[in-house]
């Protein structure tokens, strides 16, 4: 199925997969990042400031409840004045930091302590004015008050601090929790993603191996085995639609134009062999019979685009032969005539004069008869170093059979002068 898909195709929903999953990797990170980051800014804006002022509120409550103390104890009208002074600069800037609290509060349990502390701390500031007064007034039921009434108040104001700060610790380690899980949960799908980036990392890249490079490997062993001359090995992947399908037709048709050519060159071999023979065997037969061997033949049995030219050469040849025994007889009965005429010349005496002129001419005739024969005898050594000039060039083979057709047409026309130099020597 993946085979129809190009190579380009499949690298890039390779990599758009991986891209995929890291950008989703990506996204689940950055709202785990987002969570963490609100999680820490609201530490930073509420419950860390929070936490501070009511930390300083208890820091402030106490040193108020200390210049309370020392204001119900004072001697002197300059220490009276001065704690009076601490107090009356120390209630509003504990009012100031409660107030301040109050927008940082979260729960609906924050507001009911935070309103008991409110009420209290307007309870205990109004009994402090009051207690300042008897102070100023040096009434005794001053130090009654500070320890009674505006004792249980300070205790009062200071348990609603501590359930504040107690309330802050958990929401801040509820928010810390929160944080814990978040980092929890973003561990685990990290975790997660990189167990499945592995494993579809892993899938890609056996596709790939299978529908690419192991592919590419065959292929590239398929061309060794072709350049080594295996031409029996199969060709694979040929239906597929991608590259390699491609490549892989592309060696089906080298393979098939190699055997061609692996074909066409054994047939030139094959037929340069034959014309080799051919033109051996002419050459042998034309030197054959420029030694005088006429009776010698060459093989009829061959293929070729020249193997007409040996039953030529053959049929030729024995032409020559009958014409050169023909030739022979004639000689014998020259020479029969020759003794008759010897042995009667005793008896024409008369006639010796005319028979020497014949003689003579005789010998004219056969001057020019030797003469016919060299010229037989040249042309077929002719004839026979022009065969040898086909040795070496197969393409000229057709114009030296030509030329050896000729010299054999020579030697027929120079056979029958002969024949008609005997017929004149029989007609003396």
């Amino acid at each position: 199925m993946l085979g129809k898909f190009g190579i380009s195709i499949k690298m890039l929903s390779a990599f758009a997969v991986l891209l995929l999953i890291l950008a989703a990797v990506g996204y689940v990170a950055i709202v785990k990042i987002s969570a963490v980051n609100d999680l820490s800014k609201e530490m930073r804006s509420r419950w860390l400031p929070a936490t501070q002022l009511l930390g300083e509120i208890h820091a402030y409550t106490s040193q108020y409840r200390m210049q309370q103390s020392a204001l119900v104890s004072s001697e002197t009208q300059a220490d009276k004045e001065k704690f009076e002074k601490l107090l009356r600069n120390g209630g509003p800037a504990i009012s100031s930091a409660i107030d301040e609290y109050e927008p940082l509060m979260v729960s609906q349990e924050q507001r009911q302590v935070f309103e008991s502390l409110a009420s209290n701390w307007l309870k205990f500031t109004q009994l402090s004015k009051k207690m300042t007064t008897l102070v100023e007034a040096n009434d005794p039921t001053a130090l009654d008050l500070f320890k009674g009434e505006s004792l249980n108040l300070s205790y009062a104001v200071e348990d609603d601090i501590l359930q504040l700060l107690e309330l802050n610790e958990n929401g801040g380690a509820a928010l810390s929790n929160k944080s814990e899980q978040i980092y929890a949960q973003s561990q685990q799908l990290m975790m997660i993603a990189a167990f499945t980036s592995l494993i579809v990392t892993s899938i890609l890249a056996s596709l790939l191996m299978r529908t690419f490079v192991t592919p590419l490997s065959e292929m590239s062993d398929v061309v060794k085995r072709l350049v080594e001359g295996d031409l029996d090995i199969q060709i694979k992947g040929t239906a597929r639609g991608d590259e390699l399908g491609s490549l892989a037709r592309a060696l089906e048709r080298f393979k098939i134009l190699y055997v061609n050519e692996q074909e066409r060159a054994h047939a030139d071999l094959v037929k340069a062999k034959e014309t080799d023979a051919t033109i051996t065997a002419i050459g042998q037969g034309l030197s054959a019979l420029a030694q005088g061997k006429l009776r010698h033949r060459v093989t009829e049995d061959v293929t070729g685009p020249l193997s007409q030219l040996h039953l030529d050469y053959n049929e030729v040849l024995q032409k020559l032969f009958h014409t050169m025994q023909e030739i022979m007889d004639e000689f014998h009965i020259i020479k029969s005539g020759s003794n008759e005429i010897v042995h009667a010349s005793s008896d024409l005496s008369v006639r010796t004069e005319k028979q020497a002129k014949s003689l003579a001419d005789t010998a004219i005739t056969l001057e020019k008869f030797s003469q016919s024969v060299q010229i037989a005898a040249d042309n077929s050594k002719i004839t026979s170093s022009r065969l040898t000039l086909a040795r070496s060039s197969a393409e000229n083979v057709d114009e030296t059979a030509k030329c050896a057709v000729v010299a054999m047409r020579n030697i027929a026309s120079s056979s029958k002068e002969m024949n008609e130099i005997i017929t004149t020597i029989d007609g003396l």
